[in-house]
This record gives structure tokens, sequence and C-alpha cells, in this order.
């Protein structure tokens, strides 16, 4: 009786074949980053600020948020203050004069979780949008928030003069220390 054998000789061939086509179909997740649109390159203007119109957003090694020193508990806590410091209008002599003036200077350190300092960064944004939707919602009569007037002003130049307007009242006046910040 004869043995029947496999020629071993293409199964190489075949192995390589198979590896190509994986590492030609296959997929690579990307990293995400924060998109922020960049402003022109302007010289800045020698603005002297008030102690009072600016927040010290502090982040540790230990990802604990700092506002001015003092610890927040919570990410929904640090949204609140910063709306508090954004839409003051000087009746609280611990925040902001007035919109236009408030700033936050973001200083976070090389221990600090990237995901921690964006979830951060999103809930600073977020104040920035409530507060301008409640700003454009009086504006308008209680007719369209900010988001809405960024939707409509892509087709219509009244609602860019409006949106405009929204953003000259409450800019957002936000800086990073890229220093390294202490524990």
């Amino acid at each position: 009786m004869k043995k029947l054998q496999v020629n071993a000789a293409s199964i190489a061939d075949i192995a390589f074949l198979l590896l190509i086509f994986f590492m030609m179909t296959t997929t690579i997740q990307q990293d995400q980053g924060i998109l922020s649109k960049l402003p022109e390159n302007i010289p800045p203007e020698e603005v002297p600020l008030k102690k009072r119109n600016v927040v010290m957003i502090t982040m540790n090694n230990t990802d604990k948020i700092l506002l001015d020193n003092k610890e927040v508990s919570s990410m929904d806590e640090f949204k609140e203050i910063c709306k508090k410091h954004i839409v003051n209008n000087n009746m609280d002599k611990s925040f902001s004069e007035n919109p236009k003036v408030a700033v936050f200077l973001i200083k976070v350190s090389r221990g600090t979780a990237y995901t921690n300092y964006i979830e951060m960064n999103s809930k600073l944004k977020e104040a920035y949008k409530e507060c301008r939707n409640e700003f454009a919602l009086n504006l308008t009569k209680g007719k369209y928030n900010y988001t809405q007037l960024v939707d409509k002003a892509k087709n219509d130049s009244t609602f860019m003069a409006i949106k405009e307007q929204v953003q000259y009242e409450i800019p957002y006046l936000v800086q990073e220390d890229y220093s390294i910040a202490s524990n």
C-alpha cells in the first residue's frame, strides 16, 4: 500500500499570501485629539487683568482638579463653578466682573491622565456653551439658543450677526500654561 504525501512546498506560499491579505485588509484605529480652531496669528495685546477675573485650573499628578488652589469634588461641580465665574456680572466679588474679562488659565501636571484632561476641557467647553445658550435665549426673547444660532448662521447673515454678538459678549478666554505644574 502506498502512503499519500502532501506537498509541503506550497504551504509556505499560502501562509505568506494569507499574511499579506490580512495585513492589507486590517484597519488600525487612529487616536483622536481635541478639535480646536486656532486663532489667526495676531500679536496679543497687553491687557492688565485683575486677579478676580482669572481662575487658575490645576490638575495634579493624582488627577485632582484645583480651582485657585481649592479642590473640586466632581466634574459637575467644576462646570458649575466655571459657569458662575463666566456670568457673574459683578454680583459675587470672588468671581469675575463680567463675561468679557472672565479668564481661565489651565496648568496640567505631567502625571495627569489624558482622559481626565479631556474630560476637564470638555466640561469647561460645556460651561461656556450653556452660558452662551442662556445669553442667546435672552437676546432672541426665547426663540433661539446658541447651538441653534450656530446652525442657522451657516445660511443666514442675520443669525450670523446674532451668533457673533453672543461670542463677543461671552468670549472663550482660556489659556494653557505649558510649564510643568507642581504636585
